[in-house]
């Protein structure tokens, strides 16, 4: 459910009062309280625009019913028609506000239409209406809440988090304000408070499944998988087609290595909310975990191109990039994600890895340094710490970096892979071999860990075997010529001269429509 429907079903309560209010006032004039009863018997079957055309009719009888408008933009509300609502509920404002005894519905009113006003992006009348509200009633606890989703859009979110902290404070059962309260928090990156807030939010509405969605969402922001996949669950239990808590349990069982499970779940999340781009983004990061980056890259920018130009996108397109094999590509989107969000430790992880394959140790050394120290808990941070070190020879200072990687985050299949070529650079080549299979075994389709695997049995002169693990890593980039090359070596060694020789043949090929390609591009 959405910041607006929150909003709207906060007030349907104020909409009874207003309607039983007009069946009192209208009952002397018995052709607007038949008007009134026929159009409350539509609404209730939801039929939204003849309950409307009836309330009209019965306007044009009494006109100076205040209560008419207020039920008229409620119908006209509940069909989607917001800036009609707005219209109706304006109408209503004069007539309450020369009755004193009504400041209570005329606050309501009020309300109602901030939130229509934010419904069609008026935010200046949105933020008008709610302060309106507020000066007749400022210790409302709808109010507060309602002025803070006015003020996060603004992207006034330290305001915003304010009045929702105002909102709880007056109203600590207040549904919304918990949900609103915890988004907000998620925000700016305070995972820890939102689990908190949302948690005592669920104590007094353990079924609610917008709540549940929100809490599964600040569990997976503070990095607790499992548990996030539970609430997601439950939520999920109560309300099936939501895409949020769809695409959000897919990340759960994403990053419980569960990738089977995800992509099941993300094209659930898919199937109903194709243009979303969180979704999108959700399906394209299963598949580059699954090493289907080719299935990924239309997913992933769909997400770029629907306007999500945020940290993680970014991210995530680097992320695919660099599996790919196109570092120079994945270092432009992940400098983009570092400008998007500077304190993002595991974009700074991989720019570091990039500044790496580029030849730049020592720059990726300088950036690393003060992430580590804001972040010494990070796996990621830590895993590039090690490859800087494994770039300088000091190879017994990588492995330890690797083991704290692994130690922080036991199921980490880059640090797995990487503690493997370290030892496979000590000329232990058997002792690493369990190592990459270990890593295979979670992600078959990890082309680091297969071409390294197989220089590890080309190593132990395991040529044929070599050769198949080779065949394999081609299999996942048929267009790198060095996998070609490595792939006729175990040929020649084995024996299969001709072979062999096909197999450098198209490596030349491949670096000659590379090299072609590259001037073109240049050109």
């Amino acid at each position: 459910m959405n910041r607006l429907a929150l909003i709207f079903s906060l007030l349907v309560s104020t909409f009874l009062l207003l309607a039983i209010q007009a069946d009192a006032q209208v009952m002397v004039n018995p052709r607007t309280a038949s008007l009134v009863t026929q159009a409350a018997g539509l609404a209730g079957k939801h039929d939204y625009d003849g309950a409307a055309a009836l309330y009209r009719q019965a306007i044009e009888i009494t006109p100076n019913d205040s209560s008419l408008y207020n039920n008229l933009g409620q119908v006209l509300t509940n069909a989607g028609n917001y800036a009609e609502a707005a219209v109706a509920y304006e109408k209503a404002v004069p007539l309450l506000e020369k009755q004193p005894r009504s400041r209570e519905f005329l606050a309501s009113v009020y309300l109602n239409l901030a939130a229509l006003y934010l419904a069609v992006n008026r935010l200046d009348e949105a933020e008008n209406r709610a302060k309106k509200a507020l000066e007749i009633n400022p210790g409302s606890a709808r109010g507060l809440d309602t002025m803070g989703v006015v003020l996060e859009t603004r992207g006034r979110l330290d305001e915003a988090i304010a009045s929702y902290r105002k909102a709880l404070s007056a109203l600590p059962d207040l549904t919304s304000a918990s949900q609103n309260l915890g988004t907000a928090l998620l925000k700016k990156g305070e995972a820890a408070e939102a689990v908190s807030v949302l948690q005592a939010g669920l104590k007094f509405h353990p079924q609610d499944a917008d709540l549940l969605s929100a809490y599964g969402s600040s569990l997976l922001a503070a990095d607790r998988p499992v548990e996030a996949e539970a609430a997601l669950r439950a939520s999920l239990a109560r309300r099936p087609d939501n895409s949020i808590a769809l695409y959000n349990l897919a990340d759960a069982q994403r990053r419980r290595k569960k990738l089977a499970e995800a992509l099941e779940t993300a094209k659930k999340a898919y199937a109903l909310a194709p243009t979303d781009p969180d979704v999108t983004l959700s399906l394209g990061t299963i598949l580059v975990d699954m090493g289907k980056t080719t299935e990924a890259y239309p997913y992933l920018k769909n997400s770029l191109r629907s306007g999500k130009y945020d940290a993680e996108s970014f991210y995530t397109m680097g992320l695919a990039l660099n599996k790919e094999g196109h570092g120079a590509d994945a270092m432009d989107f992940i400098n983009n994600a570092l400008q998007a969000k500077p304190d993002f430790p595991q974009a700074k992880a991989l720019q570091s890895e990039l500044l790496i394959g580029q030849g730049k140790t020592a720059e990726a050394a300088a950036a690393l340094e003060p992430a580590i120290k804001a972040h010494p808990e990070n796996a990621e941070l830590q895993n590039a710490a090690g490859l800087v070190a494994l770039a300088q020879k000091k190879v017994k200072e990588a492995q330890a970096d690797f083991e704290r990687a692994l130690t922080l985050k036991p199921d980490f299949v880059d640090a797995l892979v990487n503690q493997a070529i370290s030892i496979t650079a000590e000329k232990r080549p058997n002792e690493a071999l369990p190592i990459f299979e270990k890593a295979l075994q979670a992600e078959p389709g990890n082309l680091k860990a297969r071409a390294n695997m197989a220089s590890a049995l080309f190593d132990l002169r395991r040529y044929a075997d070599a050769g198949n693990a080779f065949m394999k890593a081609i299999e996942l980039s048929p267009e790198d010529p060095d996998l070609r090359t490595n792939y006729g070596l175990c040929l020649q060694k084995a024996g299969h001269a001709e072979e062999a020789k096909k197999a450098f043949a198209e490596a030349e090929r491949l670096r000659a429509a590379q090299k072609k390609a590259a001037g073109g591009a240049a050109n």
